[in-house]
């Protein structure tokens, strides 16, 4: 017996990634006489793991990201976006060299029915991947839309903001 719902979910994972699953999760897991199990007793080692995508490979083998800071003063576009008809004030800090977006800060209205803090941590994090080489066009791709289609607009003030910063990468700068 163990302590998953769904044990059969886990068939497709490779033995280190069960092992990591069940290091999160710190699962209590017994056997049917409530002997506690070790995770060497749950890991099927006869399965191979399955072979890994050229790009995943690329991925692991390349360099750790390194992230360019900004400096202390650097070019900034301010706009009024709105999403679900409220007013944010987003600001976008633009890298010298290629003027594209590096960093966004969102100040949500005190009105506003939304975590505040959750959206200051949301974009320190998109800040830190912008800054880390990471596009905002991927970034975009991957947060939600309405109704999880993309024609039907973005599920949160962050996908809005990340929408404009792909537009404004587009854009031709003047300095």
């Amino acid at each position: 017996m163990t302590g998953l719902k769904h044990p059969e979910n886990l068939a497709h994972l490779s033995p280190n990634q069960l092992a990591g699953h069940l290091d999160q999760a710190q699962l209590a897991t017994t056997d049917s006489e409530g002997v506690a199990l070790g995770r060497s007793d749950l890991v099927n080692t006869d399965v191979p793991s399955p072979p890994l995508s050229d790009a995943a490979q690329a991925l692991i083998q390349s360099p750790a990201p390194t992230r360019q800071r900004l400096p202390d003063r650097r070019q900034t576009i301010g706009l009024t976006l709105a999403h679900e008809g409220v007013d944010y004030e987003v600001d976008f800090g633009l890298a010298p060299d290629s003027g594209t977006v590096r960093e966004i800060f969102i100040d949500a209205p005190p009105s506003a029915a939304v975590d505040r803090t959750l959206i200051h941590d949301a974009v320190a994090i998109i800040s830190m991947a912008l800054q880390s080489g990471i596009s905002a066009a991927s970034l975009m791709s991957i947060v939600g839309f309405k109704l999880g289609e993309p024609g039907n607009g973005f599920a949160s003030i962050l996908g809005v903001a990340l929408g404009e910063a792909v537009k404004l990468d587009r854009e031709p700068k003047l300095f």
